[in-house]
């Protein structure tokens, strides 16, 4: 996920989000064969983000996890004394 860090950026990147989902729904209604050889590429790389991503979010799913259970068991032995 992109920490924004100010009010600035942030407008920019949505704003910058909704566009390129507007330019890719009106090239994606046109036909697979019209599609230009750039287009293609660039679909792949985000593709290859998206699922970096993905896989980034779970690890860091499984280590917030991770440290809770070490957190809860740390207070149920300090509870425990």
């Amino acid at each position: 996920m992109i920490n924004i860090k100010n009010k600035k950026e942030q407008i920019f990147h949505s704003l910058y989000n909704k566009l390129e989902d507007i330019f890719l729904n009106i090239v994606l209604a046109l036909p697979f064969k019209t599609y230009p050889q750039w287009l293609e590429r660039y679909i792949n790389k985000r593709t290859a983000e998206a699922k970096k991503e993905a896989v980034r979010l779970k690890w860091q799913k499984l280590e917030l996890a991770e440290a809770f259970n070490r957190l809860k068991e740390k207070n149920e032995k300090s509870a425990e004394n």
